[in-house]
């Protein structure tokens, strides 16, 4: 039986960037799920530095969906890879982000804190999927994650659910 390929998202020069460089960092234990992150949740994300909940909804209903996927490579013998490489997909989100929050930065800087960022947002993220109450609430888990990027933004004047973080 023969099957056609699945369907695509039409190229985004800078996202393809973006998943070559971190599928290639994370090797064969990273790929499937970077390549599922570039399928079904950045096309959902698309808006620039817009947060807000809907982003943060997406993101959650997302990991949700797929979590027997990201449970079985967080905790397996790929978790390292799998960790880095959804952490190389979630700075190249939070980038824009680190330059509205804190203004002119050295680029130094705006990498060190797109990391410290998405490695907690990440590690937020990766406890949810692994421990969480099953099932897994998305609404709740993304009150959760505004929560925190409230707390995070207070000093910068922009509420993360306002629409712009």
């Amino acid at each position: 039986m023969h099957t056609s390929p699945a369907p695509t998202q039409p190229a985004d020069p800078v996202k393809d960037t973006l998943v070559s460089q971190a599928v290639g960092q994370a090797g064969r234990c990273g790929a499937p799920h970077i390549l599922t992150v570039r399928r079904e949740l950045f096309p959902q994300l698309e808006g620039g530095t817009e947060a807000g909940r809907r982003r943060a909804l997406a993101t959650a209903r997302h990991f949700a969906h797929h979590r027997s996927f990201y449970r079985a490579m967080l905790t397996g013998s790929c978790a390292f890879a799998t960790t880095r490489a959804l952490n190389g997909v979630l700075g190249s989100l939070q980038r824009p982000v680190m330059r509205m929050l804190f203004g002119e930065l050295d680029q130094a800087a705006v990498e060190d804190l797109t990391a410290f960022f998405s490695g907690g947002m990440a590690a937020v993220i990766n406890d949810w999927l692994i421990d969480g109450e099953d099932p897994l609430d998305p609404e709740e888990f993304t009150d959760r994650l505004l929560r925190l990027m409230s707390v995070v933004t207070a000093g910068q004047h922009l509420q993360a659910d306002g629409g712009h973080v």
